[in-house]
């Protein structure tokens, strides 16, 4: 899963390509917990690749947003 260091940076990616969905999930991701993550060196917009079983991320969701803010 690609995950950001901010909300802004995946709503940009999110509205480059709008087929990812409409929604951006903010997640606690504990160092030593079964999600494996990994910052790619040359990433300038502060992209992160998550690796884990998918029914371990449903629980370190803390907060859902829509990509499009509401004002």
């Amino acid at each position: 899963m690609s995950a950001y260091d901010t909300i802004e940076q995946a709503r940009i990616t999110a509205r480059t390509f709008p087929r990812l969905g409409t929604y951006i999930a903010t997640l606690h991701v504990p160092v030593n917990g079964a999600i494996r993550f990994e910052r790619w060196p040359d990433s300038e917009d502060g992209h992160f690749t998550l690796w884990g079983p998918p029914n371990d991320f449903l629980p370190l969701v803390v907060n859902v947003v829509p990509v499009e803010a509401v004002h």
